[in-house]
């Protein structure tokens, strides 16, 4: 019979040096890889989220300007747009009036509601004058939702000037993961509001009878 001598020395130190660093670098490989795998799904969300909001602001900004009343006015910051006319008088009252707007916090797209009051009507000419908003903004702000923010070099665009507008268009452009990108959102009027219009530009005043 044989005999087999059992080596109870264990590891030498040099094997487990040895041990300790391909361990190490294992380790490492899968927290770099752990790692990538993150930063990748992290991006991918931030460029789906932006997807997402710029497809919502191309729903609301192209509803709202469809189904608008008039646009009223535009400047390089903002189109102010008769919505609709609510109580059928043909008059512009304070609650029927929303902006859209770009100046009031710079990179921010948004949409400006206002407080309704009796005796709130407001001519044409106050709003294409643009002196009508700042008061609106600090006396009758009811609500303003942000559209679109982190966005850059808003521009708006018009067949014709305002208030014989029929088609709006707003572009703008955000930075990404993958660089600046430009978007265009336009949309038509689907009632024209020329006839509600005299030569001078001022509202048609209905005859009650």
């Amino acid at each position: 019979m044989k005999n087999y001598r059992v080596n109870n020395q264990g590891f030498t130190v040099v094997e487990l040096l040895v041990t300790l660093m391909v361990s190490s670098i294992i380790l490492c490989a899968v927290a770099t890889l752990a790692f990538a795998i993150s930063s990748a799904n992290s991006g991918s969300d931030d460029i789906s989220q932006k997807q997402m909001r710029i497809r919502f602001a191309q729903i609301q900004l192209k509803e709202l300007i469809q189904n608008c009343k008039m646009i009223c006015n535009a400047t390089a910051a903002d189109i102010a747009i008769w919505r609709s006319d609510d109580d059928n008088d043909n008059e512009i009252d304070t609650g029927e009036l929303v902006y859209i707007d770009a100046a009031t916090t710079v990179g921010s797209l948004k949409i400006m509601e206002f407080e309704n009051s009796v005796g709130s009507s407001l001519g044409l000419s106050q709003i294409r004058s643009g002196a009508i908003k700042g008061w609106l903004i600090t006396n009758m702000l009811k609500r303003q939702s942000v559209i679109f923010d982190d966005c850059q070099n808003v521009s708006f665009g018009f067949d014709v000037a305002p208030p014989r507008s029929s088609i709006a268009t707003v572009k703008f452009e955000y930075s990404g993961p993958d660089g600046i990108k430009k978007y265009e959102i336009s949309s038509k009027m689907i009632c024209d509001s020329s006839y509600l219009l005299t030569s001078a530009n001022e509202l048609v005043v209905l005859d009650d009878d």
